[in-house]
């Protein structure tokens, strides 16, 4: 039986001559990406639980300490305290200092500073929770998200990574039951404001989508997403809604 001979394999360019093929030539056009300033009203309450770096601490403390005997008493609980870390601080010095003595299982505080502090600091939301809500809006659009990742930044207007919550009045500790993993309720303690508001700056792809598309896009994320503990997106109570003023 006859061999038949292997057809040989130009390995240096596609064209079969020995010589690479000429590249042409790729012009890209300047990025195009302005700013816009938008203002959102909330509709429904905001509710907050910030994973503050206090808790990723006590958190790693405990992974850290979990070989070693568990306690059977339970620590006391402060409310000041739960309250003050779930709450996004536009100036972080001015939190609170709290103080647990172990020995007498008890909290240790200023009552009066820590009323007084929590009445007229300003706090805010994560700009990157606004960037989320439109990006997750997308769903209902034939944008997509992925795309919208890359065409979409919110920057801070006050601050670089928190919009400041505008509120025609101080912020209100919730008391809501809830249910922990392993299905026994707890009480938990949230900041919340029934009223408010927040402005930020949105750098968009022109290229992508126009100013309109930006405002309406975050106009659906308002209605149908929100920001913040209880949003429609998680299936919570409908809490963070809001819908945009200005833009």
């Amino acid at each position: 039986m006859a061999k038949v001979a292997k057809k040989e394999v130009n390995r240096i360019s596609s064209n079969g001559s020995g010589k690479a093929p000429k590249i042409a030539s790729v012009v890209l056009k300047e990025p195009n990406f302005p700013v816009i300033e938008l203002t959102v009203e909330g509709t429904s309450m905001l509710v907050q639980n910030a994973f503050s770096e206090k808790i990723r601490r006590q958190l790693l403390e405990a992974q850290l300490a979990s070989d070693k005997p568990q306690k059977t008493n339970h620590k006391a609980r402060c409310l000041e305290d739960e309250v003050s870390e779930a709450c996004h601080w536009f100036d972080p010095s001015l939190k609170p200092e709290f103080t647990f003595i172990e020995k007498e299982n008890r909290w240790e505080f200023d009552g009066e500073a820590v009323t007084k502090v929590m009445t007229t600091a300003k706090f805010g939301v994560p700009l990157t929770a606004f960037k989320k809500a439109a990006v997750a809006a997308c769903r209902s659009t034939n944008f997509k998200m992925t795309e919208m990742k890359q065409a979409l930044f919110v920057m801070g207007v006050d601050h670089k990574e928190l919009a400041l919550i505008e509120s025609d009045r101080p912020m209100i500790v919730r008391s809501d039951c809830v249910r922990l993993k392993n299905g026994q309720p707890y009480e938990r303690f949230r900041p919340s404001w029934p009223n408010w508001s927040c402005r930020f700056a949105v750098e968009y792809n022109a290229d992508v989508l126009n100013a309109a598309d930006v405002v309406n896009l975050f106009h659906l994320a308002g209605k149908s997403v929100g920001v913040g503990e209880g949003r429609p997106e998680k299936g919570g109570d409908d809490w963070g809604r809001y819908h945009v003023v200005t833009g």
